[in-house]
């Protein structure tokens, strides 16, 4: 967002949000920026919008707003609010910035979106799933699961289809055979990794407490992080296991 070009978009947008009270998904497609894609990025930008009292609609809700108003006198910003909350269940109005909640909730409403609003949310989701990704590689216990998933599929425990989210077929094919290998293998890479890298952790906090430098060390952890994550996002796992992954976390 630093870049002159997109500021001045942005506050073009804003203004024009403030004129009317709310703006549509299209518009906000078209002003971010292809490179505004984490969830902080996109929250910032939320914020914005909601601290200003724009609400982001979808487009065939601009037609029950312009009918109402040539119908009658002009509606007020509450108005209007009330008019797409009774058209879009209100979802807009309870936004949450906790990136887990936002994208499950949000999920359910993708299919009553246009393009342009589906273009919107997928964005939203993946910055949301991404940082969720980074969160599990923090937690030894979480990876430690990633790498008994693995292991349970290698030797037959569990199925493809609750791991990976793109599979939906109980019957065995050359195609899912391939994947199955492949997501084995990808685990493997994330056992290898984290085990590598593990000793790591142990290092910062033996420089933190000899007040050595600490950032070759914080390096070769983010680096360790960043690879673990890229082998999760080539698996793209199943959301319940993830969720349970989550809980595993939390007992």
């Amino acid at each position: 967002m630093s870049n002159i070009k997109d500021v001045q978009q942005i506050q073009a947008l804003i203004a024009e949000g403030k004129k009317k009270g709310f703006l549509t998904f299209d518009e906000l497609n078209k002003a971010l920026p292809s490179e505004v894609n984490t969830p902080e990025q996109i929250d910032e930008i939320i914020v914005i919008f909601d601290q200003l009292d724009i609400d982001i609609v979808d487009e065939k809700l601009t037609r029950s707003i312009e009918v109402a108003e040539d119908d009658g006198e002009e509606l007020k910003d509450e108005e209007k609010l009330e008019l797409t909350e009774e058209e879009d269940g209100g979802d807009y109005s309870s936004r949450s910035n906790d990136p887990v909640r936002m994208y499950l909730r949000e999920m359910g409403a993708v299919g009553l979106l246009d393009r342009d609003g589906e273009v919107y949310i997928a964005k939203k989701i993946e910055a949301g799933e991404l940082e969720v990704m980074y969160a599990l590689v923090e937690v030894p216990v979480a990876v430690e699961e990633l790498v008994r998933v693995g292991e349970d599929l290698k030797k037959g425990r569990m199925k493809l289809k609750d791991v990976v989210k793109t599979i939906e077929e109980d019957d065995p094919s050359e195609e899912e055979m391939n994947q199955r290998e492949r997501v084995i293998k990808l685990l493997e890479d994330v056992k290898n990794i984290y085990r590598k890298k593990r000793p790591l952790y142990t290092r910062l906090d033996e420089c933190a407490t000899l007040e050595k430098r600490v950032f070759g060390v914080q390096r070769k952890i983010m680096d360790y992080k960043e690879s673990v994550v890229q082998c999760l996002r080539d698996i793209k796992l199943e959301k319940t296991l993830i969720d349970r992954i989550i809980e595993t976390v939390g007992d």
